[in-house]
Order: structure tokens, then sequence, then C-alpha cells
């Protein structure tokens, strides 16, 4: 699935991206499922965009068969393997987590700073060391197009190293 090239750009950047890994009709059943949450529990409508008031909405992820079918795809299964070594993985059955649905503003969403993946849970708060207990890839799954203007996710190449260098001393 990964190439040589992809594979030693993961080591060095932190992060690869695996396009089109989930097919589109998966994709769609994914979009209407995160929109009828969102109508239900936001009262934003899908085809009225002046009930966009929020920069960011989240909800938690569906733990549907669209989901499931998302978060198992075999070409993302491969590369997981490739990456952190087959069998030192949890095969979960979906994608799990929070989805953020962002909307159209000039307003601060309040979460567009950089982001660290939190490893443990320890005293009611998360946190993190340099080892990331118990995680090996931090997975984002984009449902829909993004661009510079739609709060698209900003990955930081590099950015791994830089971390466990400040977190390393605080062990």
């Amino acid at each position: 699935m990964l190439s040589e090239a992809e594979i030693n750009a993961f080591i060095a950047d932190g992060f690869v991206a695996i396009r089109q890994a989930v097919p589109a009709g998966i994709i769609k059943s994914c979009q209407d499922e995160i929109w009828a949450v969102i109508e239900a529990k936001h009262e934003v409508r899908r085809d009225d965009p002046a009930t966009w008031r929020d920069p960011v909405v989240r909800i938690s992820c569906p733990q549907s068969e669209a989901f499931a079918a998302a978060g198992t795809q075999p070409a993302l299964w491969e590369a997981f393997d490739q990456l952190i070594g087959e069998g030192r993985w949890w095969r979960r059955r979906g994608v799990g987590g929070s989805v953020p649905a962002r909307f159209p503003s000039q307003a601060d969403p309040g979460d567009a700073g950089w982001h660290i993946d939190a490893s443990y849970e320890k005293d009611g708060g998360w946190w993190v060391n340099y080892r990331s207990r118990a995680r090996g890839l931090l997975c984002l799954y984009l449902f829909s197009d993004v661009d510079a203007d739609s709060a698209a996710t900003r990955l930081r190449p590099g950015s791994h190293r830089d971390t466990a260098r400040v977190l390393a001393p605080r062990r």
C-alpha cells in the first residue's frame, strides 16, 4: 500500500496522507449521518447556511455500519501494519473519537491552535510523555474536501520530533 518513499516521509514528517482509502459511497453515508446528528442536536440545517452560527460544532463519532466500514478499510489497515507493525495495534471497528464540523466564520472556533494527542489519563486529566504510552498512530479522517479557506487541518512536518525533545526531560 505505502511506498518506501511514503514510509520514509512518515518517519521524517510524522504523518502521511492515505488518499481515497475509503470509497465515496461510504463517505457519503458518513456525511449523511454526521448531518443527521448535527441537525438533531445543534439546530443546524444542512441546506440553510443561516443556521450555521457557530464556527464549529462537535459530535461523538457515530458507531454505525458506515463508520465501521470507513475505519476498517483494507488499505488503511495495511498502511497501519506497515507503519507500526502487524499485530501491534488495536483493530478498532470504526473511527471513534469526536467529529468537528466546521462552518464558514470569521469567529475564533476555540480549537484552531496546534494539537498534541494526549496518551493516557491520570488524576482526571489527559497527560502526554515522550513515549506516548499505548499510542502508535492518530488517524484523522476527512469526510469532506477542505482547502486553506475551509478550516483545513494543519500539520507541522517534524513536530513529533520537536514535541519529544520538549517532553523527554519531564519523564
